[in-house]
């Protein structure tokens, strides 16, 4: 039993030298050329996490005659495009009706298109790894016609409290498969100028109870008086919905208005599938029938009535009698009927616009009226225009050739729209040129950048929101980005942080001295985020108290326009100055530094750089010290949640490396980024080491 004491020491002498031997991922920032336990990247990865797709939007007319100023939108939500909000891009077409863009599109699998254009097919799905997307009004992306159609159940009784009476349905005629009707009347063409006629009446994605209140003042007529004997034709504009709605007419005498959705005998069909998909095009048209004097016709809408063979009426209908509308408490319009003037002036029959909004109402201004669009024509002076309103002149403040309801600055002829490039993470290893201990936490930026562009989508100015959210030690390191144009094209710069007195300004606020117009945000992280007594750091260390980050704002405004491609798209060429030292920057993989770097450290300790090649910031192995995350995660002290403002990462705990954290992205490195790309930096269980992950003191993930 003596012998027990020495086979437990040879026992741990062989535990320690195969410890000894496998070694700690974590490697020392005073040594260079350090074993890291990652494989050797591809010699040409260059480490770009932002998954971006180009789509260009061609909008051309019913002739094919190019279409400019149409406004084009990107979204990453069905949602988004729903509401007109949250753009991922945005801009005009140009005079060729051509609008190209590159597009981050993150992880996402798919991106929503819409033009705001009536008179076509206007927005699809596309899908993000099918290269180049080419999306032209009217014919979808890549000559594959298609729209977004409604997820939403059958089941729609949202309201209560009103009528759910519903009147019987009456037929034209019979359709086909898809709803097309076959009694269809001979089609009319729609002129190019008629289109833009309806676009300036009814425009896409704006609130027309904001824009144009007089098409909802006490009132207005939404139903057609008939005064002389006369056919009535149905013309279809324009669908820009995901129901699949049925579109209906009905008749009463002019001096005997129903008064409950009970007085009205039935509804008959008019487009028993009012949709693109159906095969409609606009111009097709429908002969409602003759009618005599003192009778009036009014419409009605079954939302999703369509049931893939018949039209049905078990969706809510909402009519042109505003009192017959499902909505509680509150009778709200869902028709806009207007009066085409200088049409029937110039006419011998007589047109009126009407367009339709599909959706239940809890505040009309956050409606567009614009899911179906029709023309009613008539004889000449057969309807009683006495109450039904004329639209207004677009108005243009700035002159720009943008109407007010399209212009983000509809007083400043030089800014047109607002581009959100969302947020996102810059990571950096501040001990270059020797590689450090990869856990990427040295200083951890979120970035997020408003563009603004004039009409013509050339950039006028930029706000950058620079969010230092940590740094894992004690250096007094700072942060700046490039652009690649000249200093002398900024008119001014304002909204830094400099405090160390070792940069030196021109008078635009561009740091002097630079061919690149160069912005530094701040020069000394530890004024910004002082270091915990009993920390080295700030939000990278287990036990320390987690520090609320400051947002700081730059505001740089451009004497000179410059395209997008022109400038480049963040998050441009950020870059840390290592412990106030200026010519000690570190850039992400293989971006230029600039003019006031330190050339002699390039090719010291572990950086492997070949300048003449354009080769930075890689060590022999092809390793970086700074990382661009195209997502952020946020930690609300006052509430004590963890917010997503875009997707998830945080970075590591100190000492924790990142391919320890984050357990696929050794795989995204090995294969050059085609493995996991998009989704090694997600913050989830699956794909990380939640003890290595950064979270503050006593307070977990949400």
């Amino acid at each position: 039993m003596r012998s027990t004491p020495s086979i437990s020491i040879a026992v741990l002498f062989l535990l320690f030298a195969l410890i000894t031997a496998c070694g700690d991922h974590v490697s020392s920032p005073a040594t260079g050329n350090q074993t890291t336990g990652l494989v050797d990247a591809p010699e040409n990865f260059d480490y770009d996490s932002r998954s971006s797709v180009r789509v260009v939007f061609r909008a051309l007319n019913n002739t094919g005659a190019p279409l400019d100023l149409v406004r084009c939108n990107v979204y990453t939500s069905r949602a988004d495009r729903e509401n007109g909000e949250n753009h991922i891009m945005q801009g005009f077409t140009n005079t060729q009706g051509t609008f190209a863009t590159e597009v981050p599109v993150g992880s996402v699998d798919s991106v929503f298109l819409k033009f705001n254009y009536v008179g076509s097919i206007n927005q699809a799905e596309a899908p993000t790894n099918i290269g180049d997307l080419i999306f032209i009004l009217g014919q979808g992306v890549n000559g594959k016609r298609g729209q977004i159609t409604s997820d939403e159940p059958k089941d729609r009784n949202w309201f209560a409290g009103k009528s759910t009476d519903s009147p019987s349905l009456s037929y034209l005629g019979t359709w086909n498969a898809n709803g097309l009707p076959d009694y269809l009347a001979t089609p009319v063409e729609v002129t190019q100028g008629e289109l833009d006629t309806v676009n300036l009446f009814i425009p896409q994605g704006v609130s027309m109870t904001r824009e144009f209140p007089q098409y909802f003042s006490s009132g207005v007529q939404n139903n057609i008086n008939i005064l002389i004997d006369t056919p009535l034709y149905l013309t279809f504009l324009h669908q820009d919905t995901g129901q699949n709605n049925v579109f209906c007419y009905f008749t009463y005498p002019t001096n005997s208005p129903p008064d409950s959705i009970s007085d009205i005998d039935s509804l008959t069909v008019i487009f028993p599938h009012a949709h693109f998909a159906a095969g409609l095009q606009v111009g097709d048209r429908v002969k409602l029938g003759d009618f005599t004097a003192g009778t009036s016709v009014g419409f009605a809408v079954i939302r999703n009535g369509w049931n893939g063979e018949a039209p049905t009426i078990d969706g809510h209908t909402f009519y042109t009698f505003d009192e017959f509308n499902p909505e509680p408490l509150v009778d709200y319009q869902h028709f806009i009927l207007v009066n085409d003037a200088d049409y029937n002036f110039r006419s011998s029959d007589d047109r009126l616009l009407m367009s339709c909004e599909d959706n239940f109402m809890i505040n009309p201004a956050w409606h567009n009226y614009d899911d179906l669009i029709f023309y009613i024509s008539s004889d000449k002076d057969a309807i009683d225009k006495t109450d039904i309103p004329e639209p207004p002149i677009a108005p243009d403040c700035d002159g720009d050739g943008v109407p007010d309801y399209r212009d983000a600055f509809p007083c400043d002829e030089n800014r047109a729209l607002i581009i959100e490039w969302g947020w996102e993470t810059v990571a950096f290893e501040d001990d270059w040129p020797s590689q450090g201990d990869l856990d990427f936490n040295d200083l951890v930026v979120s970035t997020k950048y408003i563009i603004t562009c004039d009409w013509d989508n050339l950039i006028t100015d930029i706000q950058a929101q620079i969010v230092p959210t940590a740094h894992g030690t004690s250096r007094e390191n700072g942060y700046g980005f490039s652009l690649p144009v000249s200093p002398t094209d900024v008119t001014s710069t304002s909204g830094y942080y400099l405090t160390g007195g070792y940069v030196t300004l021109n008078a635009n606020g561009t740091e002097a001295g630079q061919d690149d117009a160069t912005f530094i945000v701040f020069d000394n992280i530890t004024d910004l985020m002082p270091t915990a007594e009993s920390g080295f750091g700030v939000n990278t260390e287990r036990g320390i108290p987690y520090v609320q980050p400051d947002t700081i704002t730059m505001q740089i405004l451009f004497n000179t326009r410059f395209t997008g491609d022109q400038l480049g798209w963040p998050p441009y060429n950020p870059f840390m100055i290592v412990d106030q030292t200026r010519g000690r920057e570190v850039h992400l993989n293989s971006y230029e530094p600039t003019k006031l770097v330190d050339a002699s450290l390039f090719n010291t300790a572990d950086d492997s750089s070949d300048v003449e090649n354009g080769r930075y910031y890689r060590t022999a192995d092809n390793l970086p010290w700074a990382l661009h995350i195209p997502v952020v995660w946020e930690y609300n002290s006052s509430t004590g949640w963890w917010t997503r403002r875009e997707k998830a990462w945080d970075h590591l705990f100190e000492g924790e490396a990142l391919y320890d954290g984050y357990i696929y992205f050794d795989e995204w490195l090995r294969s050059g980024g085609v493995e996991y790309d998009g989704i090694w930096y997600k913050n989830e269980e699956w794909a990380t080491d939640q003890e290595k992950i950064y979270y503050p003191f006593g307070i977990g993930k949400q």
